[in-house]
């Protein structure tokens, strides 16, 4: 429960609740490495490496991480962004609890732009394996080289913006129009991780979440009082809700 997944899944909840039928969703996120540190950096890399789940056409398919390069626009400082497929689970668990959708999709990027480009040059060049070779009679695993890289860029690598960025993208249907809701926001990784988290704990200690076991946001957490208590600690959400007429003229 962070800002994906959490803040997004919500969202896309609080956009399917007004429309009649959901046909499709687009989640896509960027953190700047300005934010980036710990065990960040190794859901990073791993997120990339096979093959990741998204829900295409209806049922769930395997992809290869790291492909799917699409570019999409984010608030400021962040701007256009080349985003591609990452391995969150929202392909799994949104259809689960949103009925009928056709395609579910989780992009993602790390910026500046630089970063995701040696990432995948690093996947190209057996530098994210993790079978261990043997190098001068030491068994070394290339993953865990490449993360102790990354874990000590140079000072003057250039790192991005002290900031990172959601987009949320629900296309479906509303009184016989298609209807497309889009939600953004930008700031602070730490904030936008730590925020959601808390108010998620204190909808449960209020009784606000009834659900039990395991279960993802979107199963759970009503976003009328999540988001309302988010807006309330200073987040900032820019929406969008564009209208065509399926009627022929």
């Amino acid at each position: 429960m962070g800002s994906d997944p959490g803040t997004n899944n919500v969202i896309v909840k609080w956009f399917a609740n007004k429309l009649d039928r959901v046909d499709e969703i687009a989640l896509f996120w960027v953190v700047s490495i300005a934010e980036l540190a710990g065990a960040a950096w190794d859901h990073s890399l791993h997120m990339t490496i096979g093959k990741i789940p998204q829900y295409l056409d209806g049922r769930l398919e395997h992809v290869e991480g790291g492909t799917g390069v699409e570019t999409a626009t984010f608030l400021e400082p962040l701007g256009a962004c080349q985003v591609c497929y990452v391995g969150h689970p929202q392909p799994l668990t949104i259809p689960r609890y949103i009925k009928g959708v056709k395609r579910v999709v989780i992009k993602g990027a790390l910026i500046p732009g630089w970063v995701d480009q040696l990432i995948k040059e690093q996947k190209d060049t057996g530098f994210l394996s993790k079978e261990p070779l043997d190098v001068k009679g030491t068994k070394v695993t290339p993953y865990d080289l490449t993360l102790k890289l990354w874990e000590a860029i140079p000072n003057n690598r250039d790192r991005g913006p002290q900031s990172s960025g959601l987009k949320v993208i629900v296309k479906g249907e509303r009184n016989g129009q298609q209807v497309t809701y889009t939600a953004d926001m930008a700031g602070r990784m730490a904030p936008g991780t730590g925020l959601p988290a808390s108010i998620a704990a204190l909808m449960l200690d209020a009784g606000d979440v009834t659900v039990k076991g395991v279960v993802a946001p979107e199963g759970c957490i009503d976003p009328e009082k999540f988001l309302t208590a988010l807006l309330q600690r200073g987040a900032r959400i820019h929406q969008t809700e564009t209208i065509t007429s399926m009627l022929a003229i």
